[in-house]
C-alpha cells in the first residue's frame, strides 16, 4: 500500500489517497484500488484527515489495547459473546480466519455468534440480535449483504483454514469421518440429487461429509457432496483431502458403510492407520463367527463394564496394489487385527425386528399385497406356491432363516493398528461425537434445510455454520468434562451469561457490567480467561 497524491482539476483542490495494488485475473494484468484519507492544506501544505481516516486509526489503537471503540452512548449483552471470542483466540479460530479472509472474518464470526445463541432463528432475525448485543463486526448485517458474504467465501480461502487449523491440533488422536443428507428444495444447487436420505426425508439432498477429532470433539473440515453419492465412493477423495491438510499422523475411525476392499486398500496404501466397522455379512467375520460360536460366550471374554463378550485375533489381509508407472498389479500380506464382539440384548432385540419382519412379509404374501420394495425379501426366504384348490402356500427357507440368526448379537471392527479389544471399542464409541454434531448442525444451527438458491450462497452459509459448530462443540465438550449437563441445559448455560451487559462512550474503552461469581466460575470451567 502506497500514499498518492492527487490534484482535482475541477476544484483546484490536491486529495491524499491511500493506493493497494491487485492482481486482476480478469483482466490479467495489475489493477489499483484508492480510498480518500483526506486533503493538502493549501496554506500549510499538510493533510488535513477525513472523518473515516481518523475513526479507523482510532479503532486501530483501540485493537492494540484488546477493546473496540464506540462513536455512541449504548447498552449491550456481551457475556456470551466475549466467551465465544475467548474460545477463539484458544482455538486459533480468529487468528486463523483473518489470515484466510482478511477484513470479512469479523462479519463470519457475528453471524457465528448469532446462530450459536439464537436457537433455531432465521439469519432474517440478525439485525434485531446485533442491536442488543456486543459481536466482533459490531454494526447490523441486513440479508443481502450477508448472502454477498457467503458468495465472497472461496474454496482456496475455506481450505487454507483447514490446513491452518488441522496443523494447531491432530497430531495424536484419531479422527472420526462420517456423512449425513441435508435435505433442499432448491433446482439451481447442481449438486442436489435423490439419494438415500439417513433422515428418512422424502426430498432431494446433499450429502455432507465432515471429519472430527475423537478426543477433542472438534471438527477439523468438512466437504459438500452431490446427494446420490454413497459413503463407500467417498474415501478415495477423503485421502487426499487429508494430505492437503498435511497432518503427520492419520489415524481414522470409520463406519461400516465405509467398508470394501479397495478401501482398505488403499489406508494400507497411504499408511494410515485406521479402525473400522465390518459387516457381518463380510467373509471373514462370518468365518470367525463360525469358528468361535461356541467358545465366545464365556466369563473370560466378558467385559462388565461395556456389557459385552470380545475376543481379538491377528489375521493378515490380502493386500493388493498397482503400481503407478507399470500398472503391474502386486499383492502382499499385511497385518490385521480382527474384534469381534457379542451382546445379549442386541441379539435379542435382532432376533426380535427380524421375526415382525418376517411376519409382515408373510402377512403380505398371504393376502398377496406385495410391495415392491420387498420383492428380493420374499424370494430369499420363503418359497411361495400358487394353485386353484390351496390357494396361496407359503413355506419359510428355515436354512436361510437360521443362516441368518447364527450373527445376531455379533458385530465386528478391523484395525491396523490396535490390538486390543476394548481399546477399540472405546475409540469406536467415541465415534458418536460426529453423530452430536450433525445434531448440532441441523437443530440447533438450523441448517435441515438448505435454505438458499445458488451454489455460491450454500458454500458460504455451510463454512459460518461450520464456524458456529467449532465453537458450539468445544462448549458442550467442556459441559460434559466438567459435569455442567447436571445444572444445566446448553442454553441456560448461554442464557446465564448473556445477560452481562456491556457499557460503551464515545472515545472511551467499552465498560463490562457487573459480573457474578456463577458467571465467573462458568468461564473457568470452559478453561478459558475470565472478565476482568
Amino acid at each position: 500500500m502506497s500514499i498518492v497524491r492527487m490534484k482535482n482539476k475541477k476544484n483546484g483542490v490536491s486529495y491524499m489517497y491511500e493506493s493497494t495494488s491487485y492482481w486482476d485475473k480478469e483482466k490479467r494484468q495489475a489493477r489499483n484500488t484508492r480510498v480518500c484519507i483526506g486533503k493538502i492544506d493549501p496554506q500549510t501544505d499538510k493533510i488535513i484527515y477525513n472523518r473515516h481516516y481518523l475513526e479507523r486509526e482510532a479503532q486501530k489503537k483501540q485493537q492494540k489495547k484488546g477493546c473496540i471503540p464506540s462513536f455512541e452512548y449504548k447498552r449491550t449483552f456481551c457475556g456470551a459473546t466475549l466467551l465465544f471470542d475467548q474460545i477463539g483466540k484458544k482455538l486459533g479460530i480468529l487468528k486463523d480466519l483473518e489470515t484466510c479472509f482478511g477484513k470479512r472474518y469479523k462479519q463470519i464470526l457475528s453471524i457465528a455468534y448469532y446462530l450459536i445463541i439464537e436457537d433455531r432463528n432465521p439469519l432474517s432475525r440478525f439485525e434485531r440480535w446485533a442491536y442488543t448485543h456486543r459481536h466482533p463486526y459490531g454494526k447490523a448485517i441486513a440479508s443481502q449483504r450477508s448472502s454477498e458474504l457467503f458468495a465472497s467465501i472461496t474454496e482456496d480461502a475455506k481450505q487454507h483454514f483447514f490446513a491452518l487449523q488441522s496443523k494447531r491440533r491432530l497430531e495424536t488422536e484419531y479422527l472420526a469421518y462420517d456423512t449425513t443428507s441435508i435435505s433442499s428444495y432448491s433446482q439451481m444447487i447442481k449438486q442436489v440429487k435423490y439419494g438415500l436420505n439417513k433422515d428418512h426425508d422424502p426430498l432431494a439432498q446433499i450429502n455432507l461429509a465432515l471429519l472430527m477429532g475423537q478426543s477433542s470433539r472438534l471438527p477439523v473440515a468438512y466437504r459438500k457432496l452431490p446427494g446420490n453419492i454413497t459413503d463407500v465412493k467417498t474415501i478415495k477423495k477423503l485421502l487426499s483431502d487429508i494430505e492437503y491438510l498435511d497432518i503427520k499422523k492419520v489415524k481414522l475411525v470409520l463406519d461400516r458403510g465405509f467398508y470394501s476392499e479397495a478401501n482398505v486398500n488403499a489406508l494400507y496404501t497411504h499408511h494410515y492407520k485406521f479402525l473400522m466397522a465390518v459387516k457381518n455379512s463380510s467373509k471373514m467375520v462370518k468365518e470367525k463367527i463360525d469358528t468361535v460360536k461356541d467358545l465366545m460366550i464365556t466369563h473370560a471374554n466378558y467385559s462388565t463394564a461395556h456389557k459385552l463378550y470380545n475376543r481379538s485375533f491377528p489375521i493378515s489381509w490380502n493386500y493388493t496394489y498397482t503400481k503407478s508407472r507399470s500398472g503391474e498389479i502386486l499383492k502382499k500380506k499385511r497385518r490385521l487385527y480382527l474384534h469381534l464382539y457379542y451382546n445379549d440384548q442386541r441379539a435379542t432385540d435382532e432376533k426380535v425386528r427380524f421375526n415382525k419382519q418376517l411376519d409382515l412379509l408373510e402377512e403380505e404374501l398371504s393376502k398377496d399385497n406385495r410391495n415392491p420394495k420387498h420383492e428380493k425379501l420374499y424370494g430369499k426366504y420363503f418359497s411361495v406356491a400358487k394353485t386353484p384348490v390351496r390357494g396361496i402356500r407359503i413355506i419359510p427357507k428355515e436354512d436361510i432363516i437360521r443362516e441368518k440368526e447364527k450373527s445376531f448379537g455379533y458385530f465386528a471392527l478391523i484395525s491396523n493398528g490396535i490390538k486390543d479389544g476394548i481399546e477399540a471399542i472405546n475409540i469406536y464409541r467415541s465415534k458418536d461425537v460426529i453423530e452430536k454434531a450433525y445434531d448440532d448442525l441441523k437443530n440447533r444451527l438450523n441448517f435441515r434445510r438448505t435454505s438458499v438458491s445458488s451454489e455460491e450462497s450454500l458454500e458460504g452459509k455451510l463454512f459460518v455454520q461450520f464456524i458456529a459448530l467449532i465453537c458450539l462443540s468445544y462448549i458442550k465438550q467442556k459441559m460434559d468434562e466438567k459435569g455442567l449437563f447436571k445444572h444445566y441445559t446448553l442454553q441456560g448455560l448461554l442464557d446465564e451469561l448473556d445477560i452481562i451487559e456491556c457499557f460503551t462512550q464515545p472515545g472511551k474503552k467499552p465498560v463490562v457490567g457487573e459480573v457474578t461469581r456463577k458467571q465467573q466460575e462458568l468461564f473457568a470451567m470452559m478453561d478459558v480467561e475470565g472478565i476482568s
